[in-house]
């Protein structure tokens, strides 16, 4: 923690101003009155106060003393393994493993390090689960020995994400890396460039999911953070809209697809030249999502052309039955025994009683 004294006769300063007292001869009561609160000023009800600590960081014996021989193995197996000689970088980082452990013990910072290259050089070769097993193991002890919100413990937490990742488990990536952008925004600011990149990697975890439209917003946030860091004109940002515009095209968006491809393409193709392979890359995809883009529009466009058609004759129909006059029913729809009367001539009128004989005109019977 850190405490500092604060000086007396400043704090007798301000308590004497603040009593309106100063620069004149104080009387006892004024006198009194100041080193009262000069007293409270000076006073603490504890030890230790909530402003005094600074951090919490783990305890632990370790030895300081260096290991020459196991340092040597560690950088002869990371040249091996940057030379391409995977197997004798491997063995020579076990070894150096084995010799860090011996002279310092398994928790130990040192430990901790030589067992993230380890877990390095197996995710390389595409050994995921030995990859996490190896970064599982130096989690804890950077937990242990450095604290939970050192950046050794988190730089090891995104590692194991992806390894997690990598060997199946996503839904376990992501909660870790969760947890170490959480500790992350802890330590550090929002816009840490190490959170962009935690950004692109919940994006692509997102999209093995088959989320697209929450990875769409993980590229997004990953452009934004980058645009802001390191200015519009930058490789990593282009690099990231390139991966953007990847995204809104899962999603259907082709036309923003094409806008922001369109910026990585510039970008490329003006620093490294229309020769350099990602602007070949970049190119290839802009055409195709312009090509994408044009023929959505075309279908669109012409599904609206139809649906407007339709909208317009089952419009033009609906006026047609109801703005007509009802007309007289047609005689071949009417009922049999209305057709009888039509066709005798009968009336709707009160039928003859039967066994008389109707008369005619003027009286006579028929």
């Amino acid at each position: 923690y850190h405490f500092v004294r604060p000086d007396e006769r400043t704090v007798y300063a301000e308590a004497s101003a603040a009593l309106g007292v100063s620069g004149a001869k104080l009387t006892k009561p004024a006198r009194r009155a100041v080193r009262e609160r000069v007293d409270a000023e000076m006073a603490r009800a504890t030890t230790v106060t909530v402003s005094d600590v600074m951090n919490f960081v783990a305890v632990a014996k370790v030895s300081v003393q260096s290991a020459s021989f196991a340092d040597e193995a560690f950088e002869a197996g990371r040249m091996s393994l940057e030379q391409g000689q995977k197997e004798l970088g491997l063995e020579l980082l076990l070894e150096s493993l084995a010799l860090h452990e011996q002279t310092f013990g398994f928790l130990h910072p040192e430990s901790a390090r030589c067992y993230a290259v380890v877990s390095l050089a197996h995710y390389d070769a595409g050994e995921a689960a030995l990859a996490a097993e190896f970064m599982t193991k130096a989690v804890v002890i950077s937990e242990r020995t450095v604290g939970l919100d050192n950046p050794l413990t988190i730089h090891n937490y995104l590692n194991l994400s992806l390894y997690e990742h990598a060997r199946g488990n996503t839904l376990l990536a992501l909660r870790l890396m969760r947890h170490a952008m959480d500790l992350w925004r802890v330590v550090n600011s929002p816009d840490h460039p190490d959170l962009a990149t935690a950004h692109n990697n919940i994006g692509v975890m997102l999209q093995a999911l088959h989320l697209y439209d929450d990875a769409l917003r993980f590229f997004d946030a990953c452009v934004t953070a980058r645009e802001r860091l390191l200015g519009p004109e930058h490789v990593l940002v282009a690099n990231a809209q390139h991966t953007l515009a990847k995204a809104m095209a899962i999603t259907g968006d082709f036309a923003g697809a094409v806008q922001t491809e369109r910026l990585a393409h510039k970008f490329f193709s003006s620093r490294f030249g229309d020769d350099d392979a990602r602007s070949k890359e970049t190119a290839e995809w802009l055409a195709e999502l312009t090509f994408n883009a044009v023929r959505t529009a075309k279908l669109t466009k012409s599904a609206q052309e139809k649906i407007r058609d339709i909208a317009s004759s089952a419009s033009l129909a609906h006026v047609d039955t109801e703005g007509k006059e009802p007309s007289a029913p047609v005689k071949g729809s009417l009922p049999i025994d209305d057709l009888l009367k039509f066709i005798t001539g009968s009336s709707s009128g009160p039928k003859p009683k039967p066994g008389r004989r109707a008369r005619g005109p003027k009286g006579s019977r028929r």
